[in-house]
């Protein structure tokens, strides 16, 4: 037995969340940027502190056994709502060309530029609580964002 102890079914028992900060960042980032369901999960069995890790879902009926279900958390959730949208290339592209140089390599440029510059407000807006849906529950964890903000 881990000094945690057996840990519970019941995802109820969960107080605390910790997640890392860029995990939050790109799993938002890919479910904008791609038909990935990019969630961050929590995975049985459940302790008062758990960690949340980057899961891409599966497209299909149910989650596959018969235990207890994880949790999963959109990214969205996690984000407050003050966090800015995320750049898009037609954006970033009218703000190149409003420059009076229409460059495509400047614009890539430009747009990673701003991408990187939104990673790092995102990763800075994390919520320090989160409430989700799980099947006919409604959880509520307080949220610890790990690494750089």
């Amino acid at each position: 037995m881990s000094e945690r102890g057996p840990g519970s079914d019941d995802p109820g028992v969960v107080e605390t969340v910790a997640v890392h900060a860029e995990d939050v960042v790109t799993t938002a980032e890919a479910r904008l940027r791609s038909d990935e369901d990019a969630v961050l999960r929590l995975t049985p069995p459940f302790h008062a502190r758990m960690r949340a890790r980057i899961h891409i879902r599966q497209r299909r009926a149910g989650d596959g056994g018969d235990g207890p279900t994880p949790v999963y958390v959109l990214p969205g959730a996690l984000l407050a709502e003050d966090c800015p949208s995320y750049p898009e290339p037609h954006e970033t592209a009218a703000e190149v060309a409003a420059d009076g140089d229409p460059d495509p390599d400047r614009h890539h440029d430009h747009h990673c530029a701003v991408v990187d510059r939104w990673r790092s407000e995102a990763a800075g807006s994390i919520r320090d609580r989160v409430t989700v849906a799980h099947g006919d529950r409604t959880l509520s964890f307080g949220v610890t964002a790990l690494g750089d903000r």
